[in-house]
């Protein structure tokens, strides 16, 4: 799933405001620049409050207090109130509104055990918080260095964070070598995770509403200002190489890939013919890295494959069949069954350098070659559908080129895809690029305009007629698009069609 950008999501949050009449929304914000210029487009409806400095740095100064007076991590400093005073003092004074750096630095005097120790400390504290984060990252020990380098690649460009059995089987793997799985790299006590990088992640217990008891841990990155950092030039020198994005992606992807081997060879052979909760509960507890890498490995691989190493190992891993099934066969324990090729994953994951490397290979995106098994709309559906259904611009236009020669072989299902996500500029590609498309047999079944209609999206319907598309056109069923709107009882779709 791709992200809206902030500005465009809250342009789309304003024109909800009639459908929710009775909502006020209140968001907190620093003040980016994009989100500001969103919000004073409508000065009507929107009323920015700001906080006043002097309310900020009380805050922090409360914070502070009461950690220098209840933290067991200060209690040797109790009956000395002229060093805590000293503590609270130098801290307001560098804070400069950053509730996140004083927290820090607390953090990190809280180990003082002398007054010298804690002086000097307050002598040489950081000015910022990427100054903060970098000492954080010459702290970790060498022995864990590895280990603290893969954590953060995979936190700091993941969708999600990672539940604490995938963060301990991303660093059991190895990206090299025949040996896939190294268990003596496994830890014995998952609770020590964040040990790996003090400050920078922690681990975040979800409880049950009911009765309290913890059902999910999860290891995320400490703070949002952590992953800015990391994805920042800012980077301490020692450490910018390996979080680079380049790096931490390609890294990411290739050892998820090769997860999906570790799994097919892991898998116990009478678990094969088993019921699908059962192996979906045996790789829940023996190997849930597997679900995290069928789920987001293409979310790596976006930003890896512009890497030509990487692009390369992507390439050559869908292109062995054995590899390649032991993809599908992973992928196939949490959706329904169904056997694609090399240009469908490529094409759904929004791969485009891959897509178009494995064209250059003699791979085909024809329905024949490469097609998701079940229905989608009616249609089989092709890699050409599935760029349309993603809105994948690029990657249309890639694949209409490479069919271009010998004819479009998937115009209806693409053109319906698109009709059913409202994407009008994908629709207008498919049009400009296949004039002939009269000329093309259609299947009985639904139309670009009988799901633009069921949607609805009068933008879509609107643009179809005006390529001259029937109205009186037919599915599956002998249904009209007229019929379809009546039947949904959608009076503006029915006037409209009728006017048409």
């Amino acid at each position: 799933m791709r992200r809206l950008p902030t500005h465009i999501f809250f342009k789309q949050l304003l024109t909800f405001d009639g459908h929710f009449s009775d909502t006020r929304w209140i968001l907190t914000s620093r003040d980016y620049v994009d989100i500001r210029r969103a919000l004073i487009e409508d000065p009507d409806r929107v009323s920015p409050v700001s906080l006043q400095a002097d309310l900020v740095d009380r805050d922090i100064n409360s914070y502070v207090d009461a950690r220098i007076h209840t933290d067991k991590s200060f209690q040797r400093w109790t009956n000395r109130p002229d060093d805590q005073s000293l503590i609270i003092t130098s801290l307001m004074e560098k804070s400069c509104g950053m509730f996140r750096w004083a927290a820090c630095q607390l953090d990190d005097l809280a180990g003082c055990l002398t007054l010298r120790e804690l002086k000097n400390t307050l002598a040489r504290l950081p000015t910022t918080l990427p100054e903060t984060y970098s000492r954080m990252l010459q702290k970790i020990p060498p022995a864990r260095i590895d280990g603290a380098i893969r954590l953060l690649q995979f936190l700091m460009l993941s969708p999600r964070p990672l539940e604490l059995g995938v963060a301990a089987n991303i660093l059991a793997m190895n990206i090299e070598g025949d040996t896939l799985y190294d268990t003596d790299k496994s830890l014995p006590d998952l609770s020590e995770l964040a040990l790996y990088c003090p400050g920078l992640i922690m681990i975040v217990h979800f409880e049950d509403p009911d009765d309290g008891e913890c059902y999910r841990e999860e290891l995320q990155l400490s703070h949002y200002s952590v992953k800015e950092y990391l994805l920042s030039n800012e980077v301490h020198e020692d450490f910018r190489v390996d979080l680079s994005t380049a790096k931490a992606s390609s890294m990411a992807t290739v050892l998820l890939l090769r997860s999906f081997v570790q799994w097919s060879q892991s898998l116990p052979a009478d678990l094969v013919a088993q019921e699908r909760g059962a192996r979906r509960r045996w790789m829940k507890d023996n190997f849930p890295l597997a679900e995290y890498a069928t789920y987001v490995w293409t979310v790596f691989a976006t930003e890896a494959e512009l890497q030509d190493g990487t692009q390369q190992y992507i390439v050559d891993f869908l292109a062995d069949q054995s590899r390649l099934n032991c993809l599908l066969d992973c992928s196939n324990f949490f959706g329904s069954a169904f056997r694609v090729g090399p240009m469908y994953i490529a094409v759904e994951g929004g791969l485009l350098q891959t897509a178009t490397a494995l064209l250059r290979r003699g791979f085909s995106s024809r329905v024949q070659h490469s097609r998701r098994e079940e229905e989608y709309s009616g249609w089989k559906d092709s890699p050409l559908a599935a760029a349309c259904r993603n809105g994948h611009q690029e990657m249309v236009n890639c694949l209409l080129e490479e069919q271009f020669r010998t004819g479009v072989d998937d115009f209806w299902g693409a053109a319906t895809a698109a009709a059913r996500q409202g994407y009008c500029h994908i629709l207008e590609l498919l049009f400009e690029k296949v004039p002939h498309w009269r000329n093309l047999e259609r299947p009985k079944t639904q139309s670009p305009i009988h799901v633009a209609v069921c949607c609805p999206s009068i933008d879509v319907v609107k643009f179809l007629l005006d390529k001259d598309f029937d109205v009186n056109l037919t599915d599956v069923f002998g249904d009209s698009p007229i019929f379809r709107a009546c039947e949904r009882a959608d009076i503006a779709m029915i006037q409209f069609l009728f006017d048409h």
